[in-house]
C-alpha cells in the first residue's frame, strides 16, 4: 500500500505490517483513505479526528446541496390584520425552514389604480420579517399582480437584538412573467384569489 504520514507526507509503498508498525510508532491509527487506488493509499491519522472531519465535511456538502423551494403567500391590498398576521407567520415558517418566499398581492377591477397600497403591503410584510429574511427582489409589476422575493437571512447576518432590521426601498418595476412563475407553490395559504381570473371586475368604491 502507500502510506501518508500524520503530516502528509509521502513515505512509499510498504508491506501491511510495515504501515502498521509506522502507525504505532505515531500512537496513531491506520486509515485506508483511497481503497480503489492501485495500490490502496492508507494515512496514519487519528480515526476520532477523521471522523468529526468527515462528519463536517459531510453535513458542509449536504448544506450546499441543499436547495430550498419556493414558497408563494397571497395578500390583497385590503388585507385585514388577522389575516395578515397568518402570512407572516408562515413567512417565518418558509424562510426558518431554507425557503424563499415569493409574496404576491393580487389586485381586483379599479384596485391596479392604487398600487401604492399593494406595495405598502409587501413593504410592511418584508419589514415584519427582516430578522430572518431578506428581500432579493424589490416589487415588481406582473399583469395584475405585484410581488417581491424574500430570501433567508445568512447566518451570522441577523441584526443585533434591538436594532432595526434593515429593508431595501421597494421600487416598483415593469416585467414579464417569469418562466418559474407557473412552478410557485401557494398550498393552501390563499384565499378566493384563484377565482379572481375568472370573475368579471368589478369598480372598487
Amino acid at each position: 500500500m502507500r502510506l501518508i504520514g500524520q503530516n502528509g507526507q509521502q513515505m512509499g509503498i510498504l508491506w501491511l505490517r510495515e504501515a502498521l508498525q509506522a502507525a504505532e510508532d505515531a500512537g496513531l491509527d491506520l486509515i485506508e483513505v483511497a481503497p480503489d487506488a492501485k495500490p490502496p493509499v492508507c494515512r496514519i491519522m487519528d480515526w476520532g479526528r477523521y471522523r468529526l472531519e468527515q462528519q463536517r465535511r459531510e453535513r458542509e456538502q449536504r448544506r450546499k446541496q441543499k436547495t430550498g423551494e419556493v414558497k408563494g403567500l397571497r395578500l390583497r391590498p385590503t388585507t385585514d390584520e388577522h389575516d395578515f398576521g397568518v402570512t407572516r407567520r408562515k413567512a417565518e415558517m418558509f424562510l426558518r425552514a431554507g425557503h424563499k418566499v415569493r409574496v404576491e398581492v393580487r389586485f381586483r377591477g379599479r384596485e391596479i389604480t392604487h398600487r401604492e397600497l399593494g406595495q405598502e403591503m409587501l413593504y410592511r410584510l418584508a419589514t415584519s420579517v427582516a430578522e430572518i429574511g431578506e428581500v432579493e427582489q424589490a416589487a415588481a409589476m406582473e399583469g395584475k399582480k405585484m410581488f417581491i422575493m424574500i430570501v433567508p437571512r445568512p447566518e451570522g447576518t441577523r441584526p443585533p437584538e434591538g436594532a432595526a432590521p434593515a429593508v431595501p426601498k421597494l421600487t416598483m418595476t415593469e416585467i414579464t412573467v417569469d418562466e418559474g412563475a407557473a412552478d410557485v407553490d401557494f398550498g393552501d395559504d390563499d384565499d378566493d384569489d384563484d377565482e379572481d381570473e375568472e370573475e368579471e371586475e368589478v369598480d372598487v368604491k
